[in-house]
């Protein structure tokens, strides 16, 4: 565990956000998560560093889609999604450079080339794609955030944060929560829906021993900026304190 002092670790799970379903790179998305990460880095200078986990999004579906239909059925489809996945964290590492954030030209292939990143000061931010078949970006950014201690995690959705259970399809709901809670995670779990922001396997990470207190929200990529200033302002606490998106309580 950090002592009080260190910097805090802002993990995002950026997942789509960069690529839409028809493979296209949304360009408006990704400069304005580049200007916040630089006006976050601005306001909190050496306090923070952030790692932005990017996913293969709807550039990955096409590449595997392919492959199924005109390659092979026995190709390594988890492979090339992170191959995918590695792609689109270029392109925003390369946007963060250009805003002026210090962060890395070379996108980590495994755990250990991450480690080596987030322990070098220099680098104020750090972007990675997939490191390990069959995790999600969430899941991936969840574990990160676990292994550093003074973390908190974001999950970016493209519908702005977490819907109730209820709905068949929750791409149709209007209302987003306000929180959920580790009961909610459960019953992802047993209920295992089609279409939800947490996948099941980021569901069991949140539900570790490890993963208690920390602090984690579902939002959308224009509230980046707004809800981590106000989360690091507050302290992290479980606060009544009304932010756009999804806390998840843990």
């Amino acid at each position: 565990m950090q002592n009080k002092d260190a910097r805090i670790f802002l993990v995002f799970s950026l997942g789509a956000t960069f690529s839409n379903r028809d493979g296209r790179i949304d360009i408006g998305a990704m400069s304005s998560i580049a200007k916040q990460f630089k006006e976050l880095l601005w306001d909190f200078r050496s306090k923070i560093v952030i790692v932005a986990v990017v996913g293969a999004g709807g550039l990955g579906r096409q590449y595997v889609n392919f492959a199924r239909e005109n390659v092979s059925k026995a190709a390594d489809f988890d492979a090339i999604g992170i191959e995918a996945s590695h792609v689109n964290a270029l392109l925003f590492s390369s946007a963060l450079r250009k805003s002026g954030v210090l962060t890395n030209a070379s996108i980590p292939q495994s755990a250990a080339s991450l480690a080596h990143y987030l322990s070098d000061d220099r680098f104020e931010c750090v972007v990675l794609g997939g490191l390990e078949e069959g995790m999600t970006s969430d899941s991936t950014a969840a574990t990160i955030a676990l292994e550093n201690g003074n973390s908190m995690l974001v999950i970016v959705s493209t519908v702005g944060g977490i819907f109730s259970l209820s709905s068949k399809d929750m791409r149709q709901q209007t209302e987003i929560l306000q929180s959920v809670d580790r009961v909610y995670l459960k019953k992802i779990i047993r209920s295992r829906p089609k279409e939800h922001v947490l996948d099941v396997q980021t569901c069991e990470i949140l539900l570790s021993r490890k993963a208690k207190g920390m602090y984690a929200i579902a939002t959308g990529y224009q509230n980046i900026l707004q809800v981590t200033k106000a989360a690091i302002s507050s302290g992290r606490k479980k606060s009544k304190m009304i932010i756009p998106g999804t806390r998840i309580l843990l």
